[in-house]
């Protein structure tokens, strides 16, 4: 849709956000504690940088030119790699291999 994006730059989402299309937030890793998710002993949650995404947020907000850009390279970037086309392409290729 064009729409600039902020997101963590952590886990599924890079596989389409990048530093040239959207705007990442560093999450270090931080482990879950007792209770605060259902089976969570031994895993780990990104925990974003809140500094940071209000810096992205006001960027967008003070700099149009910038969220336009941001916003039209990730409109490019799925058009180019996550459109009907490249996903019946990749699902092709991964039936050759399968």
């Amino acid at each position: 849709l064009g729409k600039p994006v902020i997101a963590t730059d952590y886990s599924g989402n890079t596989d389409f956000t990048t530093a040239d299309n959207s705007c990442l937030v560093p999450a270090p890793l931080v482990p879950v504690q007792a209770h605060e998710y259902p089976f969570g002993a031994g895993q780990v949650w990104a925990d974003p940088d809140l500094d940071a995404a209000a810096e992205h947020m006001r960027r967008l907000v003070d700099d149009p030119a910038h969220a336009q850009r941001i916003g039209q390279a990730g409109a490019r970037f799925i058009r180019a790699h996550h459109d009907n086309a490249a996903c019946v392409a990749s699902m092709r290729e991964a039936l050759r291999q399968g």
